[in-house]
């Protein structure tokens, strides 16, 4: 429509052309690309860079770069659109090339900074990220971007009482900021206290419309801190919701059957199981759930085959095999574990 509107605009065009790379469609990106008159814009000539990464030819981009910085007289934020081409397609090495050129040359320019946090936390070093995050705060101490990245990086790294902290001065910028509030809730999951952080989960539920991801949240945070009738209640809402995916309804059942199994209610665990693998039929947990009913009956044949298959499908076997034998023993069939 905006192109009916006006046919010649440039950036209507090369976002059209970016969409069509997106959709893999790079024949016709390039075709569009090649039809714009102004060839020597600077737009245009980083668009048809971009193109050259995705055919994988890097020599041929790399010779477009170097002659738009040339032509731009090394300007800084020439070097920092080139880097974030590189960085969008995943070559981190060649990015860092020209991040180094422009923080060489701009060492306290905000963009420059935030590129640098933005490169080291997606290729390099968390770690090396949270220097950048808190030399931007130390220019802008009020940013609640900042203090969000910042409790990203220090929860990558482990550091959670950081990571409390950074989150804590992101809420007191705004505090009803949704994200803000999960990962403080996250927080507290790291930090054991299960009940403050479904406090934070079940304030970010209340606010959301689409309510299903932060459910699932809440359900296996009330399952790890072993509130079956809490986790229960969770399922329920999720399986009554038209909200998830097929694999995530599998994810859901195979809890349920478990909170109908600790309260001895094994039809209703038989149930989610049968259920849970009608959506999921390579859920190697779901195969664990269904091994321990057929113990629960004495049914070992087609106990064995069951955890045989729950090892089949699961990515971690030894996982998967120790909670076969873990079955194993809670039934008192020792020589089977």
């Amino acid at each position: 429509y905006g192109l009916q509107l006006h046919p010649e605009n440039l950036d209507i065009l090369i976002y059209k052309c970016n969409n069509l790379a997106a959709k893999g469609k790079l024949n016709d990106a390039l075709f569009l690309l090649e039809s714009i008159p102004d060839q020597g814009d600077r737009e245009v000539r980083l668009t048809y860079a971009g193109l050259c990464l995705e055919r994988h030819d890097i020599e041929a981009a790399e010779k477009i770069f170097n002659q738009l910085a040339i032509d731009e007289e090394e300007e800084t934020n020439t070097f920092l659109d080139i880097a974030d081409i590189y960085m969008d397609a995943n070559l981190g090495e060649q990015a860092y090339y020209w991040l180094q050129k422009a923080y060489s040359q701009s060492p306290d320019d905000i963009e420059v900074l935030e590129s640098m946090a933005d490169y080291y936390y997606s290729f390099e070093s968390v770690k090396q990220a949270t220097v950048f995050y808190n030399k931007l705060l130390d220019e802008d101490p009020y940013s609640l971007y900042y203090w969000t990245e910042l409790t990203r990086c220090y929860l990558q790294t482990g550091d959670i009482e950081k990571a409390m902290e950074s989150v804590e001065f992101a809420l007191a910028i705004d505090e009803n900021n949704l994200t803000c509030i999960e990962m403080k809730g996250y927080c507290f999951q790291l930090l054991g206290d299960g009940p403050s952080a479904c406090e934070c989960y079940q304030q970010v539920e209340q606010a959301l419309p689409n309510k299903a991801r932060i459910r699932m949240i809440l359900m296996a945070c009330y399952f790890l801190d072993k509130k079956y009738k809490e986790t229960l209640e969770y399922c329920n809402k999720l399986l009554e919701s038209d909200e998830l995916e097929e694999f995530e309804k599998a994810v859901v059942y195979h809890k349920r059957a478990i909170c109908h199994l600790v309260d001895g209610q094994f039809e209703e665990s038989e149930k989610d199981v049968k259920n849970g693998l009608a959506c999921d039929k390579e859920f190697s947990d779901l195969y664990i759930i269904q091994g321990e009913l057929f113990l629960s009956e004495g049914k070992m044949i087609e106990a064995e085959s069951s955890f045989r298959r729950a090892e089949s499908f699961s990515m971690e076997k030894a996982e998967t095999i120790h909670q076969a034998a873990i079955t194993y023993m809670r039934y008192e069939h020792f020589d089977e574990a």
